[in-house]
């Protein structure tokens, strides 16, 4: 997948794709409630963490 995001930026503004420098804008640009609904284990993950981090809030 790199290689096939590397070549359609290529020729952008933005250049080449490189995954630090871009995966928080692209992480933005994501609909949780779609990504959740269409995995089990994402929704789990974010399930886990959310609790994690109400306990340590408390």
């Amino acid at each position: 997948m790199k290689v096939w995001l590397e070549a359609a930026t290529r020729r952008t503004d933005k250049r080449k794709y490189h995954k630090t420098n871009h995966a928080s804008k692209l992480l933005e640009l994501l609909d949780v409630a779609k990504v959740r609904q269409a995995s089990p284990y994402c929704d789990r993950l974010f399930t886990t963490l959310t609790g994690i981090m109400d306990a340590s809030a408390c």
